[in-house]
């Protein structure tokens, strides 16, 4: 008698542990399968570039409601089963990003960042999230954005005004963007803590942001139309700067050119830079010498363009001009 009732004071015990350190749903709900589906928005114009939607590899997490993690997984396909329990439950996927590891609950997975160059030219990071009820085997679909947003530059015209500068030699010799984030958390907002092309071409910058070295000599009036795209993480700052000193300061996208010898840069600030967002110049058109400095802004007389945004997913556009 005295051993039985060993026994039945241990399961007491170890299903009291169960109800003081789980959910009742992590104890009892039953177990069921999960088929997620990974959509990725691509634009339907012909600004997208193609690749932009590839998924290399996806790991999906799934949240209980006390934060806890209930299951998880990685795959090389959009499309996968997930082994979970019913309940309500908090659906996270993340797309073409390093793998990630000891995450115990929500609060793990918060602390998480991506640095830029965790992207790369058809395998652009994703994230997305959904909430489902879970009450049998059933299906969700969890639509996932970029996290980066891409600037474009489509033409560039010299027009001089003068014409000592119509007939001297003119070229361009790098375009590249300035004042980049390089980090972002997954989920919420984080302060970025670094910075790429810190005000002005960084020679170890890397291939997202820069063209590299061009030698591209243009007669006067003659366009090149040869497009580029650069990609980089959203650029949360609103006042603007332009002190000598490094301090927090709007994305720019510089066009570095040669006129008769002399270096001349064409710099365009873009607007507060967001996530999943395209940020397109359709033209640059250069009337006079450029500044000296890549920080320096595009005087209306030296050059003017247009940026025109667009959303990823549903092509909102706007434009302003300077």
């Amino acid at each position: 008698m005295k051993r039985i009732s060993i026994i039945t004071a241990l399961v007491a015990a170890v299903l009291s542990s169960c109800a003081k350190e789980q959910t009742p749903a992590a104890c009892s709900a039953p177990n069921v399968k999960l088929n997620v589906s990974i959509p990725v928005s691509e634009m339907t114009r012909i600004t997208d570039t193609g690749d932009e939607a590839a998924v290399d590899h996806a790991q999906v997490f799934v949240f209980r409601e006390d934060g806890k993690i209930d299951a998880w997984t990685i795959s090389d396909s959009r499309d996968m089963i997930i082994d979970c329990t019913a309940g309500l439950r908090e659906v996270v996927a993340i797309v073409n990003a390093p793998r990630i590891s000891n995450i115990f609950d929500m609060e793990d997975l918060e602390k998480e960042i991506t640095v830029l160059q965790d992207n790369r030219p058809g395998s652009l990071v994703m994230f997305g999230r959904k909430s489902v009820e879970l009450k049998a085997s059933s299906s969700v679909f969890v639509p996932v954005e970029r996290l980066v947003a891409r600037v474009s530059i489509e033409s560039i015209v010299p027009d001089f005004s003068l014409e000592q500068y119509r007939n001297a030699d003119f070229r361009i010799t790098g375009i590249y963007l300035t004042n980049v984030v390089g980090d972002i958390s997954f989920i919420g907002t984080s302060e970025p803590s670094i910075w790429y092309n810190k005000m002005h071409d960084d020679v170890l910058g890397i291939d997202l942001i820069k063209t590299g070295d061009m030698s591209v000599q243009l007669a006067n009036g003659t366009a090149y139309q040869t497009v580029h795209h650069f990609y980089c993480y959203p650029n949360p700052t609103v006042e603007d700067s332009f002190s000598v000193d490094w301090c927090q300061r709007h994305t720019r996208l510089v066009v570095e050119t040669e006129l008769a010898g002399r270096t001349c840069y064409y710099t365009m600030t873009m607007p507060a830079i967001e996530s999943n967002h395209i940020y397109t110049v359709k033209e640059l058109r250069i009337t006079r010498p450029g500044s000296s400095d890549p920080e320096l802004p595009v005087l209306p007389g030296d050059a003017s363009f247009t940026i025109e945004v667009e959303d990823w997913e549903d092509g909102y556009s706007g434009s302003f001009e300077i």
